[in-house]
């Protein structure tokens, strides 16, 4: 069986030490195989660093949940935001504590990571703008310029859509 954790092996020694008053702590770094000013920041209070939260994190849990929250609000009333407006929200909680912006990826990030941790966030990735009719045209098989004259394309795609709303 292979030999504990550095984890495991500095709660032992905390441990040794608190049960027996004249174990040293540079004694009980050498007799658990752990480096002794660990045992002494551990010993005066401090946390490992597995249990801290991590330096490049941006918002506090209580601004996270308060975004998964409105989201969630914003979906409930079929209205989910996008990718950006989830940034936005971030960055304004941000500026509120004069804090640097989110990066480029933050919101893509923090909705997969929700999503990873049992939280269900849904954004709304749909394109919009002319990219957006151009890609819906070609799915839908109406062709961009499908005659010689674009006046004709313009009537097939406005005759075509008014017939799928009953016009």
């Amino acid at each position: 069986m292979g030999s504990p954790s550095k984890e495991a092996r500095v709660l032992l020694a905390l441990a040794a030490i608190q049960n027996n008053k004249k174990l040293s702590v540079l004694a009980a770094a050498k007799l658990y195989d752990v480096p002794e000013t660990t045992l002494r920041r551990r010993r005066a209070g401090g946390h490992a660093r597995r249990d801290l939260p991590a330096n490049s994190r941006n918002l506090t849990d209580l601004e996270e949940q308060t975004i998964v929250q409105y989201v969630v609000e914003l979906c409930t009333r079929a209205f989910p935001p996008r990718l950006r407006g989830v940034e936005d929200m971030a960055n304004q909680l941000l500026r509120e504590r004069d804090a640097p912006p989110v990066g480029k990826l933050w919101a893509h990030n923090f909705v997969n990571a929700s999503q990873s941790s049992g939280r269900v966030i849904r954004v709304d990735t749909t394109t919009r703008g002319p990219s957006a009719r151009i890609q819906r045209l070609l799915a839908n098989g109406l062709p961009l310029c499908g005659t010689s004259r674009p006046s004709t394309a313009l009537w097939i795609m406005i005759s075509t859509t008014s017939t799928r709303l009953g016009l």
